[in-house]
Parts: structure tokens; C-alpha cells; sequence
């Protein structure tokens, strides 16, 4: 919407916005006045986006302020943070002002860096929905190279001899991949992926990963960043003779932008994998995996593939991988760890897990488990859809609707495919009780 459009519409919105922008502490003025009046300490959260109103359910312990709904934060409203007392800075990845580093730093400020866990939920982020795991890191994210994150430092120094229920935990994990779970929860297709994709016998079965072109992973975790399109034709290239499926990423798929690289230009060299088949379904058509920082490069190591990485991703280094990428990744990786040590590092002691609905912190076991109630209510959901598919309905011509609106021609009764909201809730947290 125009500033003009904007202004004949809602001339009030148009008025309280051009004064936040000219008058920046108007607003910000009686936050602080509240949160220094609160017995929580403060928890400033810049750049986050509107609709991650749910942090405030994320961090119970403090008093929550938004600072700006965008990357793009005044530098009025960055210079009035020491004003808050007992105050802790949290931004969304390293999406922030500059600025920001040394306002925290000379007023010794501690700056919290939040991120999506490694199982987020049901459905893509940009589909808006709350994640199941957050990570909260002090000193880096784990996708930089550059620096040492928490989760480095965790796994270079954590004796996991002496941790047997996060190992145990991650065994759980483990076998949850194993059915069907990744960072996004998502249905399998009713038809067979095999069915549909050539496979010559005898040649390698190659799945090249794409991402998300402009992510913030492949930004600071490859020495030189490409495109989705240049590293099909660079593994095509090193493996001339292999059978190679691309999978571009679904995000980079749901919200293109101009610079994102066609997947179409590499149609030629490669077979595409598209939205209809899940991460898992493809796993099931290859031999390999070659990822450049995608954590899709883990949860293929982890279903038992062999794994390529090209940058410097959390999991490259440890040993269960073969590494292209930057040669200090040895820098960073002081010992070797099984994949299982480093599944109990980066899904059981790294990340802080939620409740899905009222988006509270649950411990990892129960977050775990609540993922595993997810996947199986997916897959419950589409074995009724292949059911109802199977069986034609007539519709009944009653006033009623739900379950007794749908009718088999035969006439006795089918069980509605359509969920509601209770159901499902009531359905995780049975679920969770019992494992």
C-alpha cells in the first residue's frame, strides 16, 4: 500500500505511524517505565517480526518489549536500550543493526542470538507457524564459521559418557528420522516416489540440496557462497557419470525473489525434486547426499546415507561426514564424535523446546515426544484422506454437516476426515503422556 493509498484509507494509522517515525521514544517511553517497574528483568527483542508475538509466551521469566517489528530499527530507539534496567538484548539470527553490537558492548549488555531449532514444526516458517524448538546462543550462531557458537563449544567440551539420558533422548531422535520427522513436519505423498523419478542401475544416486539463496547459513558458513543452480552444475561436474536428483529448497520455492536461481536452467544435468515429495521420500531414491550448510546434510547422515558438505555446517568435522569445504573446519572441531554424540548435542542439550499450543518451555523429552505425536497424527490424517479417496461418497442433502454430511454409496457411515483443533491438541498431549 502507497503512503498516499495509506493516508486516504486509514488517515489515523497513516498520522500514528508518520509520528512513530518522526518521534521514535514517543511510544518507547512508558515501556521502560513499565519494565523498570517490573520485578522480571527485561528482555528487549529487536527486529523481530510482527507475528513472533509468541516470544512473550517463549521467555516466562522475563518482561518482554518488542523493539521494532524489522531489521531496520531507529537508531533512536537502539541508543535509549541502556535505559532499561537488568536488560538482555535477544535478535533473530543476525538480523540487526550494526549498531547494535557496540551499544551492547560498551554498556555491557549481553546480546542473545535466537534461532529456529532443528525441529521447528509442522509446516515451513514462512507459513507463519510457532516454531517447537527455539535455539538461544550467547556467543554465535552455529552456521558461522567464523566464530565459535555455543553449540561448537558444547560439543567440543561436553563428556557425553556422562550424559546417558541425552543420549538415550537421542536415540529417540534418531528413530523419529528414521519415520518420517525433519525440521519440518510434513505428509508424504500417497504415491510412490520411485515410481515417478529414473534410477539407472548401477550408477550413483545423487541428491544435491538446495537452500534458501540469501540465508544467513550459507552467507557466513561457505568460504565462497553459491547458488542452488552453480552447485548442481559443480557436483555434475565432479561426478559426471552419477544418476542426480535437486531438490530446491520449499521456502525459496514458496517465496521467490528475482535473484534466486531457476531451478528450470539445470533441468538438463539433473532430475528435479519438487514440493510433493517430502525430505524423507526423497532420501529414499539416493545414495548420497551433498549439501552445502543444510541441516537436511544431518538428518541424510542420520537415516544412514552418505553425507558431502561444502561448508561449515554444525555437523561437518565430527568424523561421519566427507568434508569440501573451508579447510579451518579442523580449527574448529577439537576432537571426532559419533553421530549420535552430536545428535545429543544439537536436538537434546542445545535447544529449548515449546509447547505447541500454549507455547511454554517444555523440557527436551517432552518436546521430543510431542514431535513424534505430530508425525504420527500426519500420518494417521493421510491414511483417512487415502481411505475417503478409495471409497466414493454421495453427499447426504441434510442441514447436519461434519462426520454425518459424508456418506459411502452403500450408505453406512464414514468417519469424518476433517480434524478439529481440540482433537489434535488432545491427541499430542495423550500422546506425550504415554511416551
Amino acid at each position: 500500500m502507497s503512503k498516499l493509498t495509506k493516508l486516504v484509507r486509514t488517515p489515523r494509522i497513516f498520522m500514528r505511524d508518520a509520528l512513530d517515525k518522526r518521534y521514535p521514544l514517543r511510544k518507547l517511553r512508558p515501556k521502560i517505565k513499565e519494565a523498570n517497574a517490573s520485578e522480571k528483568p527485561t528482555a528487549v527483542l529487536v527486529g523481530f517480526s510482527d507475528w513472533k508475538s509468541w516470544m512473550v509466551d517463549a521467555l516466562p521469566d522475563y518482561h518482554v518489549v518488542f523493539l521494532g517489528h524489522s531489521p531496520r530499527v531507529a537508531d533512536a530507539l537502539l541508543r535509549a536500550i541502556p535505559k532499561f534496567d537488568d536488560v538482555t538484548v535477544f535478535v533473530w539470527s543476525y538480523k540487526y543493526p550494526d549498531a547494535l553490537n557496540e551499544i551492547c558492548a560498551a554498556n555491557n549488555i549481553d546480546m542473545v542470538y535466537v534461532e529456529d531449532g532443528f525441529i521447528r514444526s509442522v509446516g515451513l516458517g514462512i507459513k507463519k507457524s510457532a516454531p517447537l524448538s527455539l535455539v538461544f546462543d550467547k556467543s554465535a550462531m552455529h552456521f558461522d564459521r567464523h566464530r565459535v557458537s555455543g553449540l561448537d563449544r558444547l560439543l567440543n567440551t561436553v563428556e557425553f559418557s556422562n550424559e546417558p539420558d541425552a543420549l538415550g533422548l537421542a536415540d529417540r531422535v534418531i528413530t523419529l528420522a528414521k519415520s518420517g520427522v525433519t525440521k519440518y513436519i510434513s505428509a508424504e505423498s500417497a504415491d510412490n516416489i520411485a515410481d515417478h523419478f529414473y534410477r539407472e542401475p548401477g550408477v550413483r544416486n545423487i541428491l544435491v540440496l538446495g537452500q534458501v539463496e540469501d540465508d544467513m547459513s550459507i552467507l557466513c558458513g561457505m568460504a565462497k557462497p553459491m547458488t542452488g543452480n552453480d552447485f548442481v552444475r559443480l557436483v555434475a561436474l565432479n561426478y559426471p557419470d552419477a544418476n542426480i536428483f535437486y531438490r530446491p529448497h520449499p521456502e525459496a520455492i514458496e517465496r521467490r525473489k528475482k535473484h534466486y536461481s531457476n531451478p528450470n536452467d539445470v533441468n538438463g544435468m539433473c532430475q528435479i525434486v519438487g514440493r510433493r515429495w517430502s525430505l524423507n521420500e526423497t532420501f529414499q531414491i539416493v545414495d548420497e547426499v551433498h549439501a552445502m550448510t543444510s541441516l537436511a546434510g544431518f538428518e541424510a547422515a542420520i537415516q544412514g546415507l552418505e553425507v558431502h558438505t561444502y561448508g561449515m555446517p554444525f555437523y561437518a568435522g565430527w568424523g561421519f561426514t566427507t568434508d569440501h569445504g573451508p579447510s579451518d573446519i579442523a580449527q574448529k572441531r577439537q576432537r571426532s564424535l559419533s553421530l549420535r554424540e552430536v545428535v545429543a548435542g544439537a536436538y537434546v542439550l542445545y535447544p529449548q523446546y515449546f509447547d505447541p499450543i500454549s507455547q511454554r518451555p517444555v523440557p527436551a523429552d517432552r518436546g521430543i515426544a510431542m514431535a513424534d505425536a505430530m508425525n504420527r497424527r500426519l500420518k494417521h490424517g493421510m491414511r483417512v484422506k487415502a481411505a475417503m479417496a478409495a471409497k466414493p461418497c454421495v453427499r447426504n442433502g441434510s442441514a447436519q454437516t461434519g462426520p454425518s454430511e459424508l456418506l459411502p454409496v452403500n450408505g453406512s457411515a464414514i468417519e469424518t476426515p476433517y480434524i478439529r483443533t481440540e482433537q489434535i491438541v488432545a491427541a499430542i498431549r495423550d500422546a506425550a503422556r504415554r511416551m
